[in-house]
């Protein structure tokens, strides 16, 4: 017992004896991931307990958040006349570590050549260059094939809207491949056709959840989320401007609508404001149209759109054809219109549109907030148009009014 008591004491006398037959090198990553009193604990020990000649540390860490949990953990001690903390951040890390190095920020070559040396198979184009000569010129042309055969649309994307971390390329070339096999396991054309709106889906997935989730919650509704980010982009220039994009809203919409953009801008927001590095922007370069609306929807819901109209749960096999489901629709008993509108996988179809209009005719139903509630959620703009036009409501309250 004497013997460890003993050692335990003697501790840095027994690191230097061990320390002259051989250097030791501590490496410690991820010291910005902890809680700041462990941050503490750690950078104390490395000071006080080991500073021994023989011992070197090496620090991988992101010192900006380091420095704020060391300000955190003395922003108690302050002096009663001077409300700056007795030590900032950098202050203390200068008296721990004696050689800073900066680790230079991966620029858009340095992501592009990550991808491509390590998942080069998602960024090939489906459409290759032939190659006809022998010998040298056939080696000329090998060459150029190698350079040619990269889609450079989508590795721009990934280049530039990936936050340039490793750990985030890593996530989004991952996921991607994953996404994209799925797509192709299930026959998903829209997306496997267009690799780039599937990896812009993916991005934003990682990068701004709560946009994400809000668009997956909402693709049904009026507000197309990601349509809706491509035309603020484009009207304003940048999504940044959201008090430019938040003076042009309009007043006459529904309360839903409005929720629903405000909670979006909320997020984008919140995002230009995020510390992960990505810009917003990046991923809306050119006009969006139904197209992209068509692939999130996909992408959501892991289905083709065609199948989202015509594959509906229960008796409402092939929606375009189904009588029944008009009949709900135009029940009075909301619990029948609720067991229609559940067996949707997408918004009504303007077909169905037609004949809901048509069968509407002399009905009390359509006269009802309540029903207009219930459509409001499964049909989209072009629906929600015809519907009002075809019901003629318009006409009918400019009556009621006289």
């Amino acid at each position: 017992m004497e013997k460890y008591e003993s050692l335990y004491f003697d501790i840095h006398a027994e690191l230097a004896r061990f320390a002259e037959k051989i250097s030791v090198v501590f490496l410690i990553d991820d010291l910005d991931r902890c809680l700041p009193e462990n941050v503490l604990k750690v950078l104390e020990s490395i000071k006080l307990f080991l500073d021994i000649e023989g011992f070197a540390f090496v620090l991988a860490v992101d010192d900006d958040v380091v420095e704020r949990r060391i300000i955190h953990r003395y922003k108690e001690y302050k002096d009663k006349d001077d409300e700056r903390p007795i030590i900032t951040g950098a202050e203390y890390l200068e008296k721990i570590v004696s050689l800073p190095f900066k680790i230079p920020k991966i620029e858009h070559k340095d992501s592009k050549d990550f991808f491509t040396g390590n998942y080069p198979e998602l960024f090939v184009s489906r459409v290759q260059k032939g190659f006809t000569g022998i010998g040298h010129q056939r080696a000329e042309d090998e060459k150029k094939q190698e350079q040619d055969r990269y889609d450079e649309k989508l590795l721009e994307l990934f280049a530039f809207a990936v936050p340039p971390v490793p750990r985030r390329l890593i996530r989004a070339a991952e996921l991607y491949k994953v996404k994209k096999g799925l797509c192709v396991e299930k026959n998903i054309k829209i997306l496997i056709e267009n690799p780039y709106h599937l990896a812009r889906f993916v991005i934003l997935e990682l990068f701004a959840p709560d946009i994400f989730r809000l668009a997956a919650e909402r693709h049904r509704g009026k507000l197309r989320v990601f349509n809706t980010l491509s035309e603020w982009k484009k009207e304003h220039e940048s999504l940044h401007e959201t008090e430019k994009i938040k003076s042009f809203f309009k007043g006459d919409t529904s309360q839903d609508y409005k929720d629903t953009r405000d909670k979006l801008l909320a997020h984008v927001s919140k995002c230009n404001n995020g510390r992960n590095g990505f810009i917003l922007d990046s991923l809306f370069v050119s006009p969006d149209d139904d197209t992209t609306h068509r692939a999130l929807t996909a992408y959501i819901t892991m289905k083709n759109p065609d199948e989202l109209h015509s594959a509906m749960s229960g008796k409402y096999a092939t929606i375009e054809m189904a009588d029944d489901f008009v009949t709900d629709i135009l029940s009075s008993d909301r619990e029948a219109r609720k067991g229609a509108i559940s067996g949707l996988d997408g918004n009504i179809p303007l077909s169905v549109i037609g004949t809901i209009v048509a069968k509407a005719d002399g009905r009390d139903i359509v006269e009802s907030d309540e029903w207009w509630e219930d459509i409001y959620e499964v049909t989209d703009e072009a629906g929600w148009t015809a519907l009002v036009n075809g019901l003629k409501i318009i006409e009918r309250l400019t009556d009621e009014q006289q």
